[in-house]
Parts: C-alpha cells; structure tokens; sequence
C-alpha cells in the first residue's frame, strides 16, 4: 500500500528526448521563490512538460495530482490532495488514521488541515503540483483551498497548471505577479528552441525552416512535438495548419497496427495495461504504451500505471475514429465491465450508457443503486459533468428511466424548471416504463412524488391509477426522502398539507409502500414537526419521544438524525436545556456509530442556529468562516436549512443587505419548489430586517403576509421563534387587527397566540437583529417628546398631560406618536420601558 501511494503521486516520467529550455526553467526557479507558482496557457502549450522539467531540474520531491472535472467536489479533491501530501511520508501512522478516517469527506477540509499538521520535520525539500486546476470551479474548493495550501511547510512550493489566466481568488497566494505567474507567452518555443529541440533528435534545421514551424505551430509545444516526429518541414505552407500536418506527416506513417491500437484505446479517458489489452486483444499492451510514453508520441504515464493521452491527441483520435465510421459500442461495454468489476461504479455508469446495451446499463443502474455515496455534494458534482457528457436527449429516449438522475440533479441543484420539464418527460413514458423496464418503476414513481406542482394530497388520490409496481427487498436510502435535513416535515417537500390528520391517514394506505420500515418512525416525527409549529410543546414531547424510541429498530442515519433533530426543536422551545444537551450528544454518538458525518453540516448549522437566536456574534462568524459556507446565485435545494443559517448570521453581524439578498434567493427558491414553509420564513425575516432597519410599516405589511399564510395551518413557531426581533412588528400587526373595520383575514385570537409565543421567547434570548438595533444612531427625543414621555411615566392620560402642559390634546397626542415611532413602539406601556431602557427617562 505504501509504495503504490509512493508511485500514484509521483510525476509523468519525461520522454526520452526533450529539449532543457533554460530561458524556461529560470523563470520557474525564480517563481519558486515565492512559493505559490501560477501557469497559466491554453491546451497543447507544453505547461506540464515544463514543469516536468523544472522539477526534474530542481531536486524536490514531487507530488503530482493530475485532476479532471470528476474531482470537482471537496471531498474527493481533498482526498487526493491528502493522499499526495501522505505520499511524502507514507510511514507516518498519524497522518494515516486521519486519512482513513470516515469522517474525513464530511469536513474534508478541516480533515486535509489536520493531516498537514501531522507532517514531520526534516531536510527535505518537496514540490506539489495541481494539474489542470481550471477544471475545479466547485466555490467551496475555491474558497479553501488558498487557506489550506498556505499550511503546507515552507519545505513546500506549489505549482498550479492552468488553461485560464491567474484567478481573482488565488491572487492572494502570488506576492508578485510579474515573477510568480508564468503565461502562454513565456510557454511559447522561440525559433532557437525549435531548433536545439530538432538537434537533440540528430536532425539540425536551418533558421527559414525554423521560423515555418514556428510559424505553423505557435510555437506551442504539442505542434513542435508532432512537427518534429514528422521529420518533415514543408517550407511556404503557411495556412497547412496542425491537425493536417499531424494526420500526413505522423498519423499515416505510423503502422496499422499502431494506429488500430491507438483507436480502441482512445475510446476511454484513462488506461491501465489491463484496460488496454482488454480493449486491444494485444498481450503486448504494456510494451506498447510504454514505447510510446518513450517516444513522446503525445502520451503519458502517471503514478499507479495509469496512462493518459494528451486531450488534443486524444481529439484527433476520437475523430479519426469517427471519421473512419468506427463503431465504439463493444469497447465501451468492455470499458464498463472492467469499472464495474473494479468497483468503480461512477465511471461504470459512463461507459455503460455509451455502450448502448440495454443488459449492461440495467446492471450498472442495479450496481449504482447499491452503491452507498451519502455525499450529495459528490453526487450532484460528479453527476452534473456524467449528465452533460453522456446522457443525451436521444439516450433517454432509448432508456427513458434515465431521465431519473436528470431531475434528480435538477431537484438537488434548486433548478424547478429543468426539474418540471424531466417529470413531464417521466410521465410521457410511465407506461412504457411499466412495461419495460419494471425493475425501475419503483425508482421513478418515488422521483414522481416531489413532483410540487400537484398537491400532495392529490398525488395520494392518485396513486391508485399508477401502473403496478414491482417493490424491490432493498431499502429506500434514507437520503431520497430526506435531503439530510433536521426535519422530515421541510425536507424533501415541504409537507405542510399533512399537518391535516385525514390526509395523513391516507399516506398509509398508499405512498407508505414506497417508505417501507421508515414509514414508521415517519409518522411521529411528522406529528412531532407540526405540532410544535402549532406550539402545542406537551403533545409535540410525547411524539417526538416515540420516533427516538424507534431509532433502535431501523438502519437509516438520516432518519435517525432527523428524529433526534426533532426532539431537540421540542426541548429547545420548552427551554429544557440539559435535557437539550443531552440529546446534541446522543445525536453526536449516533452520528459517529453510523460514520454519518455527512450530516454534520446540517447538525452544526441548528446548533448554530440556537447561539444565533441569542445575537451570538462569535457564533456568526464562526459559520460564515466555513468552507462550506459559500455565496452562490442558485442555492442547491438540499443547502436550504444552511442557508437559513447564513441569513441569520449576517443579521447577527449587522451585515443587512448581505441577509436579504440570502433571504431574496431562498424566498424564490422556495415559491419555484412551492414550499409555503421556506416562504414563510424568509419573508418573516424580511420584515425583522425592515423592523431593525426603520421601514415599520413594510414590516408590519410583510409580516402580515407571513401570518395570512400560516394561520390556515394554526403554524405559530415559525413565527415565534424569532423572539425579541419579530415582538415588535407583531404588536404593530396586531394593533392594526384589533383596530375597528379591519377587514384583512387575521384573527385577533391567532395573532394574539404568536405574539404571546413570541414574547416568551424573547424574555430568553436577545434576537438576530439585537446588534442592529443596538448599532443604530442613538435615540433621540425632543425636550417636548421626552416631558410628554415622562408625565406617562408618571401614570397620567393624555387629557391630564395637555392640562398640565397647557397644549392641547390634539397636540399631546402629536407628540406622543413622534416618540413612539422614534422609540419603535406603539403603545404607552412599551414607550415607558424603552425610554427607562435608554436612559431616556428616570
């Protein structure tokens, strides 16, 4: 184990023959100086073999990481650039038990910063290379990654290879631009470079011949190579152009059996000696590659025996291939037999569609499905690139079950459009489906179900009518149903229509078949959910209660987490804080027991959530310093009760506009999935930040909005939650209920209940927006407002106030309403203790 994670991060050996550049290699000398080195320049500019050589050149240790779009997602870049860093000392056992960790893909981050903390002292000097690092767009990554490499010894310089120019977000690595950051410009071979190159291969040209194939390459390094192995310079054609000359001068000189070798082989991204005996029927497989790997014939050779060619050759093969009218089908499902067989499901599952066998795609579904990966964060990356590259409009169609992972990934990115135009796809082929393809019938209708265009309970109407399904033995994974939320009753839906017992009774009768034994603990986490948003805590106690009690009867982590989430939400509102503690603990064992780390996030985000609800500052930016805390302009649908977190956090830090353009995203997120419950809540907080900002009226108006909405349902939590920030806006709404011909559908009763929730809420914690009160300009009364003030203070009415003051009742109550607005009251009563707060009045 220990040389194989020796061998897989070493660099690509360097063909036998190459010209040393040494104009090149003093700018990377001089680079490393500073220790972060950007390469920059497009595809074919001779990026890799340069650094190759500079690395051979300098006498460092070498990790090389050569990464591709697959590795877009944080656990699985961490892990690699993890295992580099263990590849140096690979008999370091510390760093070992942090690497095999379970829980290292559920902060891999903070996993990749302990490991580095690990490395022990010594003489050595090392070189860490990130190839191709333009293929990493994941924000989380981008967010981390300069914080994380700026941990790495001083023993360390690192190389990042690139086809993009120097982004914003990695300036912070390069102090000097000018000498850290080398471009295609600085890539380019000079016409003395070409020509000591020709010369290292016996073959000397003169300067006219050089300045052609200059001319004709760019002087990019894969066209002097092709040129060069040509033997062959045609002097006058200007416009011949690379991929001609490719084809005439090298592609046609080679052997068939060379060019029938290299065909086959260019069906797949990567290969190993199997893979490619596999696909050639050649026992010399190995000889071969490593020929070419010696000849510089536009391929290489990575740690581990993994050979690549380089992505233009590999073009030009494939559409030579294409050219030819090769069919390919056979060497994909040879392809996908050997992923399958080597457990690598994901990359299975590509060649298996591209082989157009209807057995080999039904086997690679079957594996997938088994293929337990509860990071969502690595499904949606790696399925976002597999979906855009191999499942296309017309292989659907052939296979219309496919067009399952397509809405999956549209539910999860927050997309509903894409999402709706998949189900109606779903729908047109349902009966086909049943006819078919049976086996995944159980699979699409479960897909059907967040279908939030068609009311849940109007989907339990229906389900009658579906075609029959074939229910399989295995279990649903618990993350299909849950998103990983705290919450089963806003978690992949928002269930708020089963707050209704009728409906709920329904369920059992029907989709409960597609739960299985999760049906069970369903039920009383659900209660629990709705009756604590009624704020009905006993009742809410004595349900959650039962749903941890069955927690020892399933398998499930994430149903697990979500009724200990939800006996934590019940003993939080009933200000039971040991007994809250108590529960955090129990969720933490439980979590660890299952190597369910995965929910962590979510966990830290209610636990969180609880130190924000008390203006925890500290708190606030703990959140927003995580890696996983990022802004983007679409939320991931399974990121919301994070991004909740987010807003509030802000708000916390008195950082407004930044809570609302959050708070904007999530309240359009959750009209497009139709979740009444998201809704709420993001414009609930809007009208705390209207509040906080001096806009009452707005907030009392949105407010309003927010309780119409929820008193259907007797909903109040969701509401009340909120405490000292939403008490306010609550008593202007509710004064406006209580005043004569009110006509706009609240109840005083309702109103009444939320408020009072509310007010004991506030009597224990401060409130999101407690610093933006408090950093507001300080209050300030005129000598007028603060006598009128203090003569209320003093118990007298506004009669007996005009009579002393000698003004007139009209104009006392004037004054009185400029104080109120000035205090953010509308009452005597609160007038009185805000000014006695503010040291207004004694």
């Amino acid at each position: 184990m220990l040389s194989l994670l020796n061998e897989k991060f070493m660099p690509a050996a360097l063909p036998e023959v190459c010209v040393s550049r040494r104009r090149l290699l003093n700018l990377f000398h001089k680079a490393a100086q500073g220790r972060f080195t950007y390469v920059g320049a497009p595809a074919g500019s001779g990026k890799t073999v340069s650094a190759l050589l500079w690395l051979a050149a300098c006498g460092r240790q070498a990790v090389w990481i050569g990464l591709d779009a697959y590795d877009n997602a944080p656990s699985v870049f961490y892990k690699q650039l993890a295992t580099g860093i263990y590849s140096t000392q690979p008999e370091n056992a510390n760093m070992r038990s942090i690497l095999t960790d379970p829980a290292f893909s559920s902060s891999p981050v903070e996993h990749t910063v302990y490991l580095l903390s690990e490395l022990t002292p010594n003489d050595r000097l090392y070189a860490l290379a990130l190839d191709d690092i333009h293929l990493i767009t994941n924000q989380e990554i981008i967010k981390s990654l300069p914080a994380v490499l700026r941990r790495l010894p001083y023993s360390f310089v690192v190389l990042l290879l690139s086809r993009n120019r120097l982004p914003e977000e990695y300036r912070e690595l390069i102090k000097d631009e000018k000498n850290q950051v080398i471009d295609g410009g600085e890539l380019r071979f000079s016409q003395e470079e070409i020509r000591q190159y020709f010369n290292s291969l016996g073959r000397s040209l003169s300067p006219e011949e050089a300045r052609f194939a200059q001319l004709i390459t760019g002087g990019w390094a894969i066209g002097v190579t092709a040129i060069a192995k040509s033997g062959n310079i045609e002097l006058g054609q200007a416009g011949y152009g690379f991929e001609r000359y490719l084809k005439e001068h090298l592609w046609e000189k080679w052997d068939e059996g060379l060019r029938e070798f290299m065909l086959k082989t260019s069906v797949v991204d990567e290969m190993t000696e199997e893979l490619a005996r596999a696909l050639t029927g050649r026992q010399d497989s190995g000889a071969v590659l490593q020929e070419l790997c010696a000849q510089n014939s536009f391929i290489s050779r990575t740690g581990g025996g993994v050979y690549r060619y380089h992505h233009l050759f590999l073009e030009f093969l494939r559409g030579m291939a294409k050219g030819r009218g090769r069919e390919t089908a056979a060497l994909n499902r040879i392809a996908a037999e050997y992923y399958l067989a080597a457990g690598q499901y994901l990359t299975a599952r590509r060649y298996a569609v591209k082989s157009g066998d209807i057995q080999v795609v039904m086997q690679m579904i079957y594996r997938f499905t088994q293929y337990t990966n509860p990071s969502l964060d690595e499904y949606v990356a790696f399925s976002r690139v597999f979906n855009k590259d191999e499942l296309t409009e017309e292989v659907c169609e052939r296979y219309p079950f496919l067009y399952t992972t397509h809405l999956y990934v549209a539910y999860l990115s927050g997309n509903a459009k894409r999402m709706e135009y998949y189900l109606d796809k779903l729908y047109r082929h349902l009966d086909l489906i049943a006819k078919e393809f049976p086996q995944f019938l159980e699979m699409v209708i479960l897909e059907i179900t967040l279908d939030h265009r068609t009311p849940f309970s109007r989907q339990i109407e229906k389900f009658s009518a579906l075609p029959p399904i074939t229910y399989r033995n295995e279990s649903q994974q618990g993350a299909s149903i849950t998103l990983q939320m705290p919450f089963l009753h806003r978690s992949n839906r928002d269930y708020y229509e089963l707050a209704d017992e009728k409906i709920m009774a329904k369920l059992s009768e029907t989709f409960a078949k597609l739960l299985r034994e999760h049906f069970k603990i369903t039920r009383p986490c659900l209660a629990a959910g709705f009756l604590l948003e009624k704020n009905r805590l006993e009742e809410a106690l004595t349900f959650a209660l039962e749903a941890k009690e069955m927690t020892g009867e399933i398998q499930s982590p994430e149903f697990i987490f979500a009724a200990h989430m939800h006996l934590a939400a019940v003993y939080y509102a009933m200000g039971e804080e040991e007994l809250l503690k108590e529960v955090f603990q129990e969720t933490e064992t439980r979590i660890e027991a299952a190597g369910a780390h995965y929910l962590g996030k979510n966990f830290l985000a209610y636990k969180t959530r609880l130190r924000l609800w008390n203006g925890d500052k500290s708190a606030a930016g703990e959140w927003l310093k995580n890696y996983f805390v990022t802004q983007r302009e679409q939320i991931p649908l399974y990121k919301v009760f994070q991004y909740f977190t987010t807003a509030r956090a802000y708000m916390v830090l008195d950082q407004p506009e930044k809570a609302l353009e959050v708070l904007r995203k999530l309240r359009q997120l959750a009209e497009d999935f139709r979740r009444p419950l998201d809704i709420a809540e993001a414009r609930m907080l809007e009208a705390c930040l209207e509040w906080a900002a001096g806009s009452r009226r707005e907030a009392a108006a949105t407010l309003e909005e927010v309780l119409l909405t929820m008193q259907p349902h007797g909903f109040i939590r969701i509401v009340a939650d909120e405490g000292s920030a939403v008490t306010p806006v609550l008593k202007r709404v509710l004064a406006k209920v209580n005043q004569e011909g009110y006509r706009g559908g609240l109840t005083r009763a309702y109103v009444t209940e939320v408020l009072l929730a509310a007010h004991g809420v506030s009597k224990l914690h401060q409130g999101v927006t407690a610093n933006m009160v408090k950093s507001r300009k300080p209050v300030k009364l005129s000598r007028q407002q603060r006598h009128m003030i203090g003569l209320l203070a003093q118990g007298y009415k506004n009669s007996k106030i005009a009579e002393i003051s000698g003004l007139a009742v009209p104009t006392v109550k004037g004054h009185l309403m400029l104080a109120y607005e000035k205090l953010g009251v509308n009452n005597a009563m609160d007038a009185v203790l805000k000014a006695r707060e503010l040291g207004i009045i004694e």
